[in-house]
């Protein structure tokens, strides 16, 4: 994919997982405002949002590790999934969007490639010789 192309992904999912993490604000204040006991789920939710904000800031500048790309990318799936479970009020349909967005800018992050050497190294030289060569 072009460096470009993920270099706006990157920029959708900063609004995205921006825009989630407002909704999830607003929306946890009034569910503790009211004595909610799903508070903690909700302070997650937006504290998952807002480390992906802080991945996608850090793409825009170097490498991704690959395992904390697919963190992030099942964090914010999951608590898309979760969000589902709440209450049908406005706000959950732009937390719900932020939060999918993200997820999905997840997959065009810029990950490091470097190809793993094995520390024994065996060259077509080094080969043992069998025993018809041994004769």
């Amino acid at each position: 994919m072009n460096k470009m192309v993920r270099k706006v992904a990157s920029v959708v999912g900063f609004c995205g997982a921006l825009w989630a993490a407002e909704g999830l604000n607003r929306f946890g204040g009034l569910v503790a405002a009211f004595g909610g006991e799903d508070t903690p789920f909700y302070i997650a939710f937006l504290l998952i949002a807002v480390a992906a904000a802080g991945v996608f800031i850090l793409s825009l500048f170097k490498d991704v590790p690959s395992p904390l790309k697919w963190v992030i990318c099942v964090g914010l799936f999951g608590s898309a999934g979760l969000v589902l479970m709440g209450p049908a009020l406005p706000v959950n349909e732009q937390i719900l969007f932020g939060l999918t967005v993200a997820a999905l800018a997840t997959f065009a992050l810029p990950t490091s490639n470097k190809k793993k050497e094995s520390v024994v190294t065996i060259t077509k030289d080094q080969e043992k010789p069998t025993n018809a060569q041994a004769k």
